[in-house]
């Protein structure tokens, strides 16, 4: 997972400070973000997942890295990277929540030695309800964070939407006195009174001599013993 930290590479424009209002209000939000996912990596990790637990601590810290300081990192470019990875976790956590919530499954693994010297193994497949105080603490930990972390990538996600939008300028607005779409493809603009490709409104200047216009496929034929 990359990171985009810093000054100068990520500005996209000659403001990309954060507005006041970020700075006096939704930083409250922030910071009760960044907590509340350091909380959420810590139990991730309690219940014997390693890998989402650090996936869910990357985000707290890049939380906590745009909040600090007064906001002073929090740029548009940052903000709009933390909706979308939250966004992508809360779908694929979701996912995850809803094959599990009719049941989870466990798997028993046992061997035997056989008089023959063969070792035979036996896995048992048992499932159990998504919440079973019988199973223990660890497993009721696990399920407690597949309901909580889902909830939490979409408040994230919800968080880095109000906040983009607080922004003065969007990323990928289009500006209208460009000209039309197709002179703005290739980054240059067609002549004045020059008509599209396709247009058919084009003339090659050749095709003009002496006030005549040459016209294809026209005109009176000739035999070559003619010529």
């Amino acid at each position: 997972m990359v990171i985009p930290i810093g000054g100068d590479p990520l500005a996209v424009g000659p403001d990309t400070e954060a507005p006041q209002v970020i700075k006096e209000f939704y930083y409250i939000f922030w910071w009760a973000c960044s907590g509340l996912l350091a909380a959420n990596a810590v139990g991730r990790m309690l219940a014997k997942d390693l890998i989402g637990g650090f996936n869910i601590g990357i985000l707290s810290l890049l939380a906590y890295y745009l909040v600090k300081n007064g906001c002073a990192k929090m740029s548009q470019c940052c903000v709009l990277y933390f909706g979308v990875i939250s966004s992508l976790n809360g779908c694929l956590e979701g996912l995850t929540l809803m094959s599990c919530i009719s049941g989870r499954e466990t798997y028993v693994s046992t061997s035997n030695q056989l008089p023959t010297g063969d070792r035979v193994y036996t896995i048992v497949v048992q499932k159990h309800p998504f919440y079973e105080p019988s199973q223990g603490y660890l497993y009721n930990l696990q399920s407690a964070m597949m309901l909580i972390t889902p909830v939490m990538m979409i408040l994230s996600a919800m968080l880095a939407v109000v906040t983009y939008q607080k922004f003065p300028d969007r990323l990928f607005e289009v500006d209208e006195d460009e000209g039309p779409a197709e002179n703005r493809g290739l980054g240059f603009s067609a002549p004045p009174n020059y008509p599209s490709y396709g247009s058919g409104a084009h003339q090659d200047p050749g095709d003009q001599r002496d006030g005549t216009r040459f016209s294809a496929f026209e005109g009176r034929g000739h035999r070559l013993h003619d010529v």
